[in-house]
């Protein structure tokens, strides 16, 4: 099944809005909506997750700090038995939600981080269900931030070396 996951974030107090009744934020009384929407990844999404697992910057937090080659990565999501969203931004590709036996997982662009995007789309995903968990790297505060945000309770950090 091809679901789709859509919310609204306001832009200046961040919040999601539950309420779709006006335009107006419930909670700052602004009139101003973020579009944020999980896409399930298809084929034509491989060379954009290439690109988003190679950044640098997006690198620097992953647990794997393992290089692939391209074909590596096609081979990866070929055989990917999980869940996979591609997190859209007002329209654009700003990152990835995956989900592997309860476990999530979030890539965010730089140029999307600090705008709510990834709280926004793991409170989207998970609604109310529990029983979810993700493996975050001490030095990742935001990403643990983002969890919590999210509902999530600190349990212990993975370090590496």
């Amino acid at each position: 099944m091809n679901k789709t996951y859509k919310t609204k974030i306001c832009k200046h107090c961040k919040q999601e809005e539950k309420h779709y009744l006006s335009n107006f934020c419930c909670k700052c009384g602004r009139n101003s909506f973020d579009i944020i929407e999980l896409i399930k990844v298809t084929k034509e999404d491989y060379q954009f997750l290439y690109s988003l697992s190679t950044n640098s910057k997006v690198r620097k937090y992953l647990l794997s700090q393992k290089k692939f080659t391209y074909q590596q990565h096609l081979r990866y999501w070929r055989t990917f038995m999980g869940l996979a969203y591609v997190i859209y931004y007002n329209g654009t590709k700003a990152g990835l939600l995956r989900e592997q036996e309860r476990e999530l997982s979030i890539q965010i662009l730089p140029n999307f981080w600090n705008k709510g995007i990834g709280t926004a789309a793991i409170a989207k995903y998970i609604k109310n269900r529990k029983g979810f968990y993700a493996r975050i790297i001490n030095v990742n505060l935001a990403s643990l931030k983002v969890f919590q945000n999210s509902g999530f309770e600190y349990s212990h950090c993975v370090l590496k070396r």
